[in-house]
């Protein structure tokens, strides 16, 4: 499973400190960070917790060796 920028503490702590070393706003960094985001918004640790319980279900039993990203559709990073 591989996670976009996934909402929380972690997150936080990293818009703070980008926002700290270039002098901006975090509220703007923030954004900057979402609008790299197709659905412009952070996906959540219960998304992440959704697609395991999904792929350890007998629904996910016909899916081998692929890569699952849950992401929002993430178009690029800075």
């Amino acid at each position: 499973i591989c996670p976009g920028s996934v909402k929380g503490e972690r997150m936080n702590r990293v818009i703070n400190a980008k926002a700290k070393l270039i002098n901006k706003n975090p509220k703007n960094i923030k954004k900057e960070f979402e609008s790299m985001v197709s659905l412009k918004t952070f996906v959540s640790k219960e998304n992440i917790a959704t697609m395991a319980l999904f792929l350890l279900s007998k629904d996910s039993e016909n899916i081998s060796g692929q890569i699952m990203t849950v992401d929002g559709n993430t178009e690029r990073m800075n």
